[in-house]
């Protein structure tokens, strides 16, 4: 049951990140002359962390997809009260079964498996695909490495039935 309670609380926390990581009002504060959707490759952010429960090890693992560098960076780094990326890893020092909080920087490349997911494609795992309609060039995934598959159904339903706290956020189950 403490699993359970664990993984679901560090779910909600992740599903809160990608909320208001996804608002408009972080990208904003950007003038529209400097960053356009068709400026430069696509930018992805991954944050992750490592918990144990009981004596398990799983990691929830998030990645986000925004249009360019400019716009991923402009979130990462933003000093707005609402970003919950800055205060990601300070969240993981006060969880008793979070044992590290990792966020990357932007970058250009992730691995097949996500950019996959990021497309709604069938992987060997359940994961989490989280929009917002009213942002269509941002998108992200978060999938539960260690949970089984019995697991990973129940907490991505529980995070699409709770979903009335944290609209607009559309979720799907894949």
């Amino acid at each position: 049951m403490k699993f359970i309670v664990a993984v679901i609380l560090s779910l909600g926390i992740a599903a809160l990140v990608y909320y208001f990581n996804s608002t408009p009002s972080t990208t904003t504060n950007l003038p529209a002359s400097t960053v356009a959707a068709n400026d430069g490759p696509k930018a992805y952010l991954t944050a992750s962390y490592k918990m144990n429960v009981d004596g398990r090890d799983f990691s929830l693992k998030m990645v986000y997809d925004f249009p360019n560098s400019q716009v991923c960076e402009a979130q990462l780094n933003s000093t707005d009260t609402m970003n919950m990326i800055s205060t990601f890893k300070q969240r993981c020092s006060s969880d008793s079964v979070c044992k590290e909080a990792d966020i990357s920087s932007c970058s250009s490349f992730t691995d097949q498996k996500y950019k996959d997911m990021l497309d709604k494609n069938y992987h060997d795992t359940h994961y989490i695909y989280l929009s917002d309609s009213k942002l269509t060039d941002q998108r992200g995934v978060i999938v539960f490495w260690g949970l089984n598959e019995q697991e990973s159904e129940k907490m991505c339903d529980y995070v699409k039935k709770s979903n009335r706290t944290i609209n607009p956020i559309n979720i799907e189950c894949l």
